[in-house]
């Protein structure tokens, strides 16, 4: 019996996209800590980036291929 083929590795975070471009809205702060949200679905930026070689968008915290 055949196995099933891996699907392609998906980034988990936006730190793991390389050469990031993103939109230029404000990031906004977590008011309890100060720290950024970044990459989170609190952040409305759209990022693009690589991850092993394909091209991906980051937004919202989800990462989508891009074709």
């Amino acid at each position: 019996m055949a196995s099933k083929p891996k699907p392609n590795p998906t980034p988990t975070s936006l730190k793991q996209l390389k050469d990031v471009r993103g939109t230029l809205m404000m990031i906004p702060k977590d008011p309890v800590t100060g720290q950024s949200l970044r990459g989170t679905e609190k952040d409305r930026n759209t990022y693009s980036g690589t991850y092993k070689g394909v091209e991906y968008s980051w937004h919202r915290g989800q990462a989508t291929r891009v074709r």
